[in-house]
């Protein structure tokens, strides 16, 4: 059975992140409209209709590269499996960024996540580019954002010194 020429298991390459990404904006929505709204951001910090799109793109992205790696291994996961590490850790990290940064409020973890996360992704993306080229042009436009998220999120935490491991401690003097 296909899907768009895909076979099901590429198809699901395709889309798994697509679906993660709204598990995770799911999972984290109350906190984008309320805790987000409370702390100090860059003057660069884009809008927040701009995230939905982008990351959608981004993560069809991603799975479609994916995808096309899958389909020059035949299917053999482990012909490649350095790239397929790559791809699953830094996947694991992006999709965890949100519960760390957004619901837990802790903005120094979801620093030392995308700064572990970009070089991976970078790396995945070279690996992914070696067995097939093209997967650069799907794979390019995630490293761009996730430098640029870098930047947003060590903004946030230079911005906000009291709230870098979470709420700051309640005032107890009354």
């Amino acid at each position: 059975m296909a899907v768009f020429g895909l076979s099901l298991v590429e198809a699901g390459l395709t889309v798994g992140p697509l679906l993660g990404g709204f598990a995770s904006a799911f999972h984290t929505r109350g906190e984008t409209k309320t805790w987000y709204k409370t702390i100090q951001l860059p003057w660069f910090t884009p809008p927040s209709w701009v995230f939905p799109p982008v990351w959608s793109s981004l993560y069809l992205g991603m799975g479609y590269a994916s995808c096309l790696v899958l389909k020059e291994s035949e299917g053999d996961f482990a012909r490649h499996s350095l790239a397929w590490g790559l791809y699953a850790s830094q996947l694991a990290l992006n999709l965890s960024w949100s519960t760390i940064f957004f619901k837990k409020h802790q903005i120094a973890y979801g620093l030392a996540n995308v700064c572990v996360q970009l070089p991976l992704a970078a790396w995945c993306a070279l690996e992914f580019r070696r067995i097939v080229p093209k997967t650069a042009l799907f794979m390019s436009p995630l490293i761009a954002w996730l430098s640029v998220a870098a930047i947003i999120n060590y903004e946030v935490w230079r911005l906000n010194p009291n709230r870098r491991y979470g709420e700051p401690p309640a005032n107890k003097s009354a």
